[in-house]
């Protein structure tokens, strides 16, 4: 019996060894096909951008490797390796990081007559990754390509947000706000203890935005600490600024994005600001809250949704339907 079972034992290993040999050989003849195609594509490419270039007048630029371009000269502190280019290429400097062409500009006057005299074809914000999925899709004034909706949008943050009356009308919560930091701080020195003045005014930050959007204070009454905001805040920024592979690789954006983790990153952030303003706009509703127009950006939007829901019924004979705005939430 046990000769038999050694056997089929013996039979079993030089099958897998026969199936490991077979795997091992098609993926060597993969690599082997496939290397020579790959750089076909790759010369190919920069051949066919080359003819483009000479037949147009673009900046100059130094040259750049396959597939990635110059982007493996961007290193450290980005704003000094471009300076340093810049010296060597002049103050309009042509880039192809990965496969986005970039122009660098490094000159005030160049600066000035490109944001002036070009503003309507250059004013648009670039299609990120990380500032299209906290956005909702390009739904936020801040971090939305320029549109129609942009401009209506930016509109309305301007007459019913940032004009004088409304700014003034935070100003005794942002007072406030000032008075209990510099009682944190005095406190914190009385005792001894180390004050990371970055994190403070972040805190400072953070709970002037609550006041005025919300109406009241994520940290405990009488401190400027960090909450929860605060930790959102700092993960979104850090998100903001990191290398995202999948925006200089548009044609392969799904899975480099999965790969590096950005996309988990990214779902969790947006989860976690979803979830407060859903919890905010419940709360609103459950206490009453949520009907009057009490100052805070939170009723002047509830305000504003009304308003345009009722002209939508004036205009249409029906309620509900697209506001034209997206005052909706996350789709």
């Amino acid at each position: 019996m046990s000769a038999v079972t050694s056997a089929a034992q013996e039979e079993s290993q030089r099958d897998l060894q026969f199936h490991a040999r077979v795997i091992s050989t098609f993926f060597m003849a993969f690599l082997i096909i496939s290397f020579p195609l790959l750089l076909f594509f790759c010369l190919h490419r920069r051949q066919k951008a080359n003819k483009e270039s000479s037949s147009l007048r673009l900046a100059p630029g130094p040259p750049g490797l396959p597939i990635i371009g110059n982007l493996h000269q961007i290193r450290g502190l980005p704003h000094r390796s471009l300076h340093q280019l810049s010296l060597a290429y002049g103050p309009l400097l042509r880039l192809r990081l990965g496969s986005v062409t970039a122009l660098v500009v490094s000159s005030p006057a160049l600066a000035r007559d490109i944001f002036k005299t070009n503003d309507l074809a250059l004013c648009s914000r670039p299609n990120l990754t990380t500032w299209r999925h906290l956005s909702y899709g390009g739904l936020e004034v801040a971090l939305s390509p320029y549109s129609p909706r942009w401009t209506r949008a930016r509109r309305l943050l301007v007459v019913h947000f940032l004009s004088p009356r409304p700014v003034r009308g935070l100003s005794a919560s942002r007072e406030e706000e000032v008075r209990t930091l510099m009682n944190t701080v005095a406190a914190a020195a009385a005792s001894g203890r180390t004050v990371d003045l970055s994190k403070s005014l972040i805190c400072l930050v953070c709970s002037i935005m609550c006041r005025a959007v919300f109406g009241k204070r994520f940290a405990p009454a009488g401190e400027c600490s960090m909450n929860e905001i605060g930790g959102m805040i700092f993960r979104t920024a850090e998100l903001l600024g990191e290398f995202v592979a999948g925006d200089f690789f548009p044609w392969a954006h799904r899975w480099l994005n999965a790969v590096t983790g950005v996309q988990g990153r990214l779902e969790r952030n947006f989860k976690e600001w979803d979830n407060l303003f859903e919890r905010e706009i419940k709360e609103r509703e459950r206490t009453g809250t949520g009907g009057g127009d009490d100052g805070t950006y939170a009723s002047v939007l509830v305000r504003l949704l009304r308003e345009e829901q009722a002209l939508d019924v004036r205009r249409n004979g029906h309620n509900g339907g697209d506001n034209g705005m997206g005052y909706g939430g996350a789709t």
